[in-house]
């Protein structure tokens, strides 16, 4: 089912990065996806589709939702989302500015010990002259 149908439930989504053992493979989980019906959380019920806990652990007496997310369709338009909000202009000059400082710091650090081992090789040499 589309996640447009999950939000149509009242789902609230965010993302965490885990590795599931059990399935045997990486994926994106939707953490605080909460069931519109009962409010329980959004799981993995199978290799491909998000469910809702209280209905996969308790049966039909929990919960009567029987909405099945596919995972790939969840996570393709979850992640469009997230990708058109970061390249804003607000969030791609923040990012720009970030990188500056850092490359800065970074180069910095290296002038610093390009300097260091300069001046080391000249007292070698003045060493190696004077022996």
């Amino acid at each position: 089912m589309a996640l447009a149908d999950a939000m149509a439930f009242g789902l609230q989504v965010r993302l965490r990065a885990t590795h599931t053992r059990e399935l045997g493979y990486s994926t994106t989980t939707l953490t605080h996806c909460q069931c519109g019906l009962c409010g329980a959380n959004f799981v993995i019920g199978d290799k491909r589709h998000y469910v809702c806990a209280s209905r996969t652990n308790g049966g039909l007496h929990a919960c009567r939702n029987h909405l099945r997310i596919v995972r790939e369709v969840a996570q393709s338009r979850i992640l469009a989302g997230i990708k058109a909000e970061l390249m804003a202009p607000e969030y791609l000059n923040e990012f720009k500015r970030e990188f500056r400082v850092l490359r800065a710091a970074q180069q910095s650090a290296r002038k610093r010990v390009w300097e260091a081992r300069k001046a080391r090789l000249a007292g070698l040499e003045q060493a190696v002259l004077f022996a």
